[in-house]
């Protein structure tokens, strides 16, 4: 479910309780508004100087230049604001408290453990949605279990389109090497955000339990990673009819697959497989490039946590942690073939640490570009219909963060 632009007042946790008293007109009133920005970033099209949104009930009714506005709406209430665009998406985020809980290392199982962690990510989505995030697309974590309170209007947050999970092979990526698997098998009956399967019918069955969780969208490892210590980002993980049937299972129930691949082969497979992402991509070449923008498959890059790990936490990282990041290459031929999209990977650090991301793609690209203005039609963030131009739907374009409908 899309959560629409809301008003303040259907936040009703945010305001002192009233008892027995119905709501003032001036506050029904006061669900119509109209936004006045110096600068209007539409998400498509050209940005617009002196441009206004009108918003009633909570839904985008028109987007113009204020002084071409609706007769309409020339009487209702005014907000000035110097800048206004879409909310931006995080197309890869894992809200999984790992910043509080551990180091990279070691994972907590301890009592207790879900509570906190649940009490954390809270607050992170809560910051995540006032850094103007108002979209996130979680490929593992605990954001999903929380998507309902969210949706409701109990807890402050953005849209969540979680995998709940990632699937991977047993000890593959999403496996924890350093534990018995016991251990990593009963952490996954708890809700420990992987799972484990291996062949084609722990496969599909593992990609049914996760629609059943309420997964908006499917995580499958086909390569190795840097984090994981047994296994190398350029291992090719998962055999061909595994891949297969596990983007088939997701697509009889509409989900898009995202397949964390970094070394040529995995990205080749998954390719091969028909899933519409793959996340992070640091060895590909200008072949798969090409073969990705044939397709229409989108690149996650999360080149800002690669940059991160290496600044901050090269120190803290398992040897072989350490010489898989350094080992890893540039994006450059990808920012050359444009069939990139952007995002944080941020499992451990705090959620109020998006900009970096926003500054790389400037960086590399234009200021225009990093906010996600360049006036192309984007699938959405889990389910794969095509995003809709009416009024109230401010969609996802650009080549970069992906700006989000709807919501402001």
């Amino acid at each position: 479910m899309r959560v629409p632009l809301r008003n303040p007042l259907h936040y009703p946790s945010l305001h002192p309780a009233r008892t027995g008293t119905s709501v003032p007109s001036t506050e029904r009133e006061s669900s119509s508004y109209l936004i006045h920005a110096a600068t209007l970033i539409p998400g498509r099209g050209d940005p617009i100087q002196h441009g206004a949104v009108a918003v009633s009930d909570g839904k985008i009714e028109w987007v113009g230049p204020f002084a071409n506005r609706p007769s309409k709406y020339h009487s209702i209430r005014v907000i000035n604001v110097p800048v206004l665009m879409p909310g931006l998406w995080d197309c890869h985020c894992h809200y999984q408290a790992f910043d509080v809980l551990q180091g990279l290392d070691t994972v907590s199982y301890l009592p207790g453990t879900n509570a906190l962690t649940g009490a954390i990510t809270v607050e992170d989505l809560r910051v995540t949605l006032m850094s103007g995030y108002t979209s996130i697309r979680e490929l593992g974590g605990n954001a999903g279990d929380l998507r309902p309170g969210i949706e409701r209007g109990l807890l402050v947050g953005p849209n969540v389109y979680s995998s709940h999970t990632a699937l991977s092979i047993t000890g593959g990526h999403g496996d924890d090497h350093m534990l018995p698997i016991q251990s990593v098998r009963e952490a996954m009956d708890r809700g420990f955000p992987v799972a484990l399967c291996d062949g084609v019918d722990e496969c599909l069955k593992t990609v049914r339990l996760q629609i059943r969780r309420g997964a908006k969208v499917i995580k499958v490892c086909s390569t190795g990673g840097v984090l994981s210590l047994n296994d190398n980002p350029e291992d090719s993980q998962f055999s061909d009819s595994e891949l297969k049937a596990i983007v088939e299972e997701a697509g009889r129930s509409g989900r898009a697959v995202a397949a964390h691949a970094i070394g040529k082969a995995g990205i080749m497979a998954a390719l091969r497989a028909g899933v519409q992402s793959i996340e992070h991509g640091m060895y590909l070449d200008e072949e798969v490039a090409e073969l990705m923008k044939e397709k229409g498959t989108y690149l996650v890059a999360t080149q800002h946590i690669v940059r991160t790990l290496a600044a901050h936490y090269l120190d803290t990282l398992p040897e072989p942690s350490r010489v898989k990041l350094l080992n890893i290459l540039d994006l450059q031929v990808i920012l050359q073939t444009s069939c990139q999209e952007w995002s944080q990977d941020c499992s451990r650090y705090r959620h109020a640490e998006q900009r970096p991301q926003v500054e790389a793609v400037a960086w590399q690209q234009c200021p225009r570009a990093a906010v996600g203005s360049g006036g192309r039609d984007d699938t959405s963030g889990g389910h794969r219909e095509r995003d809709s131009e009416r009024p109230g739907d401010v969609g996802p374009s650009g080549t970069s963060e992906w700006t989000d409908q709807g919501r402001i």
